[in-house]
């Protein structure tokens, strides 16, 4: 069957509620417990014996009868009789109630014992032990099942396993689990101006590096993803390819998009092969994504820009993926930001904003990134995405925000965030800083200039690096900062091979424990063959 639907085109929401429709969940294997990393559990785990499963000691010293402690005080010990290995009583043994065993912790305990003494509070006396204080029953003893109970529910359906999960279910004698098959996704490209990596790109061709970074998110959400290598920009034979290769997977990926760009031929290819479902989604980047059922395969067309590659999976593959493992998607950790700037959006799209945060004390400050979708190294540099509804134009200054985290929260608070270009400097500076033990990591927005001041003025970097001189009637660094960013302080840069720089650092920075990556600067500044001088 084959279709068109004069390109629709959805809310994110209905986009992916539209995809999840599709969702098949994989079939069910088992798996040897300790093999079973980042697997998704298919049935509920109950564990298979207690653990602890026999009374033990919990500290070094000597299992006794508690009976037999009472009444003991520095002023009249008591002496336990140490009994031989082996010897069997009965807890209501007379002897029982005047005995010690020496255990170490982990160690069972006699069934007569309820407590144990530990070693530091008893003393060697003629044929077993003296002790000065009675101890209560259950003292320093791990009970049957005291961490879990046998047949007690250790892990549920859908949870995906995680390393101490291994030690719960080996530890409580589950040696194989139930899980879902990873679900396997098949990744085409197209376009005759991509080359495969290791080749050398021609002026107009680029290395194909989407597929790669798409199997990179496969992994990551538990999947299995195949590169299926490219086809040519003809849709006929693109569309002999995707037949070939749907019912192989559970899900297709074909990168390219579903735009109307003059040599863009997915979407006649998927409609020539299959259904189309939508063409283009409500969302910045990734607005041509589109999706197609072949045969009974979903088949998602990916933008070839790679952001919008890179949003169309997080906003729809990745769901899905999760869906067809019945777990739940994983949660971006996310942070209250402020904005301290006007920052303005399409009416009717919803855009992900590509930010870096910096810290300026307790408070995180929005520092937008250029928005082309093509722009990878701004998913590199983002420390998380700020979503700007479709029913909104912007986000006006001064508001508070909540920004989805693209890496962990106390990475963010070691960043330093530079209102300019990357610039070997800083990598320098970094390399230095890190090889001295301060893991600090310098984020980059990429401003020129007149741009890079007012980032700074507005708290959203912590330092830039500016030309030290009057160009073509452009005013100079130095008088530019003066009037925007009050308390600056700076180092000239010169030598290196190029113009004279000047390193402008802002109060904040100054102020927090980040400055210290600058102790560095004269190393970084050796290695980047400049001679620094502090400006005061």
């Amino acid at each position: 069957m084959s279709g068109h639907d004069n390109g629709r085109q959805l809310e994110i929401a209905a986009a992916r509620a539209t995809l999840l429709a599709l969702v098949r969940t994989t079939a069910v294997e088992r798996v040897a417990s300790e093999a079973a990393l980042g697997r998704v559990i298919a049935e509920p785990v109950l564990a298979r014996i207690a653990a602890p499963h026999y009374r033990g000691a919990a500290m070094d010293g000597i299992a006794v009868n508690s009976r037999g402690t009472r009444g003991a005080t520095a002023a009249a010990p008591v002496v336990l009789a140490e009994l031989p290995p082996g010897r069997i009583l009965d807890e209501h043994d007379d002897v029982a109630s005047r005995a010690c065993v020496v255990v170490d912790t982990g160690g069972p305990l006699p069934e007569w014992a309820d407590a144990v003494v530990r070693s530091e509070s008893t003393r060697r006396a003629a044929g077993g032990f003296e002790i000065t204080k009675p101890v209560a029953a259950g003292r320093d003893v791990r009970s049957i099942g005291e961490d879990i109970a046998a047949n007690a529910p250790l892990l549920p359906r859908g949870h995906r396993v995680r390393p101490f999960d291994i030690g719960a279910l080996i530890g409580t004698g589950i040696a194989e689990i139930a899980v879902h098959r990873p679900p396997t996704v098949g990744i085409l490209a197209t376009g005759g101006e991509i080359v495969e990596p290791g080749g050398i790109p021609a002026p107009g061709q680029i290395i194909e590096y989407n597929s790669r970074m798409l199997a990179g998110f496969v992994h990551e959400s538990g999947g299995t993803p195949t590169y299926l290598g490219r086809s040519a920009d003809d849709a006929d034979a693109l569309a002999r390819r995707v037949r070939e290769a749907a019912g192989r997977f559970d899900l297709l990926c074909v990168i390219a998009g579903s735009s109307h760009g003059r040599k863009d031929v997915t979407i006649d290819a998927l409609a020539a092969c299959g259904k189309i479902s939508f063409r283009g989604v409500a969302m910045a980047p990734g607005h041509p994504t589109g999706l197609a059922v072949v045969g009974d395969t979903p088949v998602v067309a990916i933008p070839g820009y790679p952001v919008a590659a890179a949003i169309a999976f997080r906003e729809l593959v990745g769901p899905f993926l999760h869906a067809s493992l019945a777990s739940p998607p994983l949660e971006p950790e996310r942070a209250r930001a402020i904005v301290r700037r006007d920052t303005a959006s399409r009416l009717g799209v919803e855009e992900m904003l590509r930010v870096c945060l910096a810290a300026d004390g307790d408070e995180l400050v929005v520092a937008p990134l250029p928005r082309g979708a093509g722009s990878v190294t701004t998913l590199v540099r983002a420390d998380g995405i700020l979503r700007i509804p479709a029913s909104s134009e912007g986000i006006p200054a001064g508001a508070t925000v909540e920004v989805e985290l693209l890496r962990p929260r106390g990475e963010i608070g070691r960043t330093i965030v530079v209102a300019g270009a990357p610039h070997a400097f800083f990598a320098d500076m970094e390399d230095a800083s890190r090889l001295a033990g301060r893991f600090v990591r310098f984020a980059y927005l990429g401003l020129a200039d007149l741009d890079a001041a007012t980032a700074l003025a507005a708290g959203e970097a912590h330092c830039g690096l500016f030309r030290d001189r009057d160009a073509c009637g452009v005013q100079g660094a130095r008088a530019m900062l003066t009037q925007s960013v009050a308390g600056w302080k700076g180092y000239e840069l010169t030598g290196g091979g190029a113009d004279p720089l000047l390193l402008a650092l802002t109060p904040r920075l100054l102020a927090s424990g980040l400055h210290d990556a600058f102790d560095a600067i004269g190393e970084a500044a050796l290695r980047s063959g400049f001679a620094v001088k502090s400006t005061g």
